[in-house]
């Protein structure tokens, strides 16, 4: 079309006519491999959102295991630093096990004379009796619990036996003399107990 147009005008010679006709045949041309690579891209648009989310995954799965291994690491550090800390507090207690031993006869010298003092000694025998087992509980000493009348001899020391009228307390513990210590699950001093004893008519 648009070389007969220029034919007509006589003003454009025959080589400027053969140069629009070939500017048009490349125009068509880009415009066709324009077309078919679009076509193209929309082709491989799917292969390349599964290469992206395949290598998304992979990098997913890395940092996953990355911080699996730093988790391990820091609960295997913190399971060592607790082993090591309760050996040295194992170490401490047994360094020190005769002067806690000798806090709790003085703790049971102060509880006996608080019970025979004034008033005004007692509340002063008192007060220096839980300050001492505050020192104990600071360093992991506790005073054994007296709920069960159950003898256990790893806990307990039968010091005497006393009659009973009641078969159901026999060989069970009916008083105590003196307080038990534990440190964690060690004893530090066992409970000294009154055993019962049933005898028949």
């Amino acid at each position: 079309m648009i070389v007969v147009e220029l034919k007509q005008t006589n003003d454009i010679e025959p080589c400027q006519i053969a140069e629009v006709s070939v500017e048009k045949e490349n125009s068509r041309q880009d415009s066709t491999n324009l077309d078919e690579s679009v076509g193209d891209d929309s082709v491989d648009s799917p292969q390349l959102e599964g290469q992206v989310l395949h290598e998304l995954i992979t990098i997913r799965e890395l940092l996953e295991g990355q911080l699996l291994k730093y988790i391990s690491r820091d609960k295997a550090f913190e399971k060592l630093y607790e082993e090591l800390d309760y050996l040295k507090r194992n170490r401490a207690f047994e360094d020190n096990r005769s002067m806690f031993i000798d806090i709790a006869l003085l703790i049971d010298r102060v509880s006996t004379a608080s019970k025979e003092s004034s008033e005004h000694c007692r509340c002063v025998l008192i007060s220096i009796q839980e300050e001492l087992l505050e020192i104990l509980d600071r360093r992991d000493i506790e005073v054994m619990n007296e709920g069960s009348n159950v003898f256990d001899p790893r806990y307990q020391k039968a010091i005497r036996t006393e009659e009973v009228d009641d078969e159901s307390l026999n060989n069970r513990i009916v008083r105590v003399l003196r307080p038990g210590y534990m440190f964690r699950d060690i004893v530090l001093r066992p409970q000294e107990v009154v055993l019962g004893r049933f005898f028949l008519a």
